[in-house]
């Protein structure tokens, strides 16, 4: 049992040690996104084509993005 439990805190650690990557390189991805402000377009969902954000930096398109993912998950 306590060889299970160690086991189990090492893939708890080695998780969060993945969400922290991810975390960071989502927010160096955004802090990138401040350079190319001078694009502007349209952002879809593909499979669904509901418009997200319409002439939209690509900074303000992944803010739309947060967005409608923070709506989808606490929506169910």
């Amino acid at each position: 049992m306590r060889m299970f439990q160690i086991l189990m805190l090492g893939l708890i650690f080695l998780d969060l040690v993945r969400l922290m990557k991810l975390i960071l390189s989502i927010i160096a991805s955004k802090k990138g996104l401040k350079d190319v402000n001078h694009i502007k377009g349209e952002l879809r969902i593909p499979k669904t084509g509901e418009v997200l954000a319409k002439n939209a930096t690509p900074l303000e398109a992944f803010e739309a993005l947060e967005k409608w993912h923070k709506n989808k998950i606490s929506c169910g």
